[in-house]
């Protein structure tokens, strides 16, 4: 029963290990799963914009073809009207002679037209051939950047389903473990109706004993009365045996036959004892056989008993304080949790409440709780209402805006919470110039006491930098690391 009861003891104390580990881990893989949700959530909204761009570009790319084969149209006319100006720059003498210097003059000034034309012509020809090829550019960059986007929309779903069959097997982990501290609790059931049963026969036998206890002591009683009897028979014999003595000494002195005398005396003495003794022996007989038979270990294989369940007492005691610390110890640490995060998402939420408002002028955002009275359960909402809008699901708002919700989270939790550096990874991509410069404004509060890294392509994140890192390409396909330290430059 004792190794038994270790041995619950270890597989309840794993089970509650194992349990508390799949608890964990079941809250950080449904932590990334969200995350990735919301990853891919942006994802998709990045390739309906690149979708959408994409579609704008074909058609301007189309407008601009159009353009430029109406203007090739019109540089062929314009050409062919050139030559016959040309052509009828010289007139013959004739024709000289009406009026020479008014025809001549006339014809200069519309060979300038024409070639001022044609001038204007080529130039938005280069300008419509140089925007077709920027526009191309632009599109193919989409095209492989919507490629890219699916790759990694293909790679979060993969992950998302390792991330749900995870938590499928943390489930049923958690079942398991669930499972064997049952299974302890119904040991530990079993183990108190052993210690009751083992109580019970305890008793018993304390009943038992003390049944033979007294009559062990009704026998040592009755051996003790036989004892004297038989002592009392001895004097009695003795006495007798002097009275035998005298009367034979009288009988002899008064002539007559002790012998005779003494054997008829005898006689009937002899037959009364035997009465006696055989009552005795009957009495005593009927007794033994009440006692029946008598085990002379029991006394010894109580006190086994006995110490053997105070033993189990003690140890199921010291399970139940165990049981009862652990308890506590869970309770201490809830509270310190409640404690920590209360904390944590009061300051979280002020700062996002400001910098919301610096990010959207006029709009209105906050973090709620899903359960404000269960902090250990409970999920974090964000509500943003840019100005002149009335939606509150992060699902209705722009691209740009959504990255501006999520920035303004970030930063909510780096000055709610600051450190030594931040790495930024080309966060502003999606913002135009206005939102930009908000972003830029609010990463400037942070250079005071944090180091950002930040990886953009836009030029004007750059120009607030204190320090440039860019990788170029030499001959031979080497790269380089190039580095600029903007105050120099100034």
């Amino acid at each position: 029963a004792e190794a038994e009861a270790d041995r619950i003891a270890g597989q309840v104390a794993s089970a509650r290990t194992a349990a508390a580990a799949a608890q964990d881990a079941r809250a950080v893989i449904v932590a990334e799963l969200r995350a990735a949700t919301v990853a891919r959530d942006e994802r998709a909204g990045q390739v309906r914009r690149l979708e959408a761009e994409a579609a704008a570009y074909r058609r301007e790319l189309d407008a601009v073809a159009q353009a430029a084969e109406r203007l090739d149209r019109e540089v062929e006319t314009r050409t062919d009207e050139l030559a016959a100006l040309e052509a009828a720059e010289h007139p013959d003498i004739d024709a000289a002679q009406e009026g020479p210097d008014l025809e001549a003059e006339r014809l200069h000034d519309v060979v300038r037209a024409a070639q001022e034309a044609e001038i204007e012509a080529r130039v938005a020809l280069s300008s419509a051939v140089s925007r077709r090829d920027e526009i191309a550019r632009r599109i193919a960059a989409a095209d492989r950047e919507a490629e890219e986007l699916e790759r990694a929309w293909a790679a979060a779903d993969l992950r998302q389903d390792r991330r749900r069959g995870a938590i499928e097997r943390c489930r049923r982990l958690t079942a398991v473990a669930q499972a064997a501290a049952e299974a302890g609790a119904g040991a530990l059931q079993r183990s108190a109706e052993q210690r009751a049963t083992a109580e019970r026969r305890r008793d018993e036998l304390q009943q038992t004993v003390g049944a033979l206890r007294s009559r062990r002591t009704d026998t040592e009683r009755s051996l003790a009365e036989h004892t004297r009897d038989r002592h009392a028979g001895e004097l009695r014999v003795a006495d007798a045996r002097h009275t035998l003595d005298d009367a034979r000494t009288r009988a002899t002195d008064l002539g007559l036959d002790a012998d005779a005398i003494v054997e008829a005396d005898a006689g009937v003495l002899h037959d009364a004892r035997l009465a006696e003794l055989s009552d005795i022996e009957e009495r005593l007989a009927r007794q033994v056989a009440l006692l029946g038979p008598v085990n002379p270990l029991a006394v010894d294989e109580f006190e086994a008993l006995k110490e053997r369940q105070r033993f189990l007492a003690e140890q199921i005691d010291d399970l139940e304080r165990s049981r009862q610390d652990l308890l506590e110890m869970v309770d201490a640490v809830d509270d310190r949790i409640r404690e920590i995060f209360g904390q944590a998402f009061t300051d979280v939420a002020a700062q996002f409440t400001r910098l919301f408002e610096r990010l959207f002028p006029g709009g209105e955002g906050r973090l709620v709780l899903t359960e404000p009275d269960d902090l250990l359960a409970t999920g974090v909402d964000v509500e943003a209402r840019p100005a002149g809008k009335r939606v509150t699901r992060l699902s209705l708002l722009s691209g740009g805006e959504r990255s501006l919700v999520a920035l303004a989270m970030a930063f909510a939790i780096f000055a709610a919470r600051p450190s030594p550096f931040y790495v930024l990874d080309e966060v502003e991509a999606a913002l135009d110039d206005i939102n930009l410069q908000r972003v830029l404004d609010v990463i400037g509060e942070f250079r005071s006491t944090s180091q950002l890294i930040v990886v953009t392509h836009q030029k004007r994140t750059m120009e607030i930098a204190d320090v440039l890192y860019g990788v170029t390409m030499r001959t031979g396909g080497v790269s380089k690391v190039l580095t600029q330290r903007l105050t120099d430059v100034a």
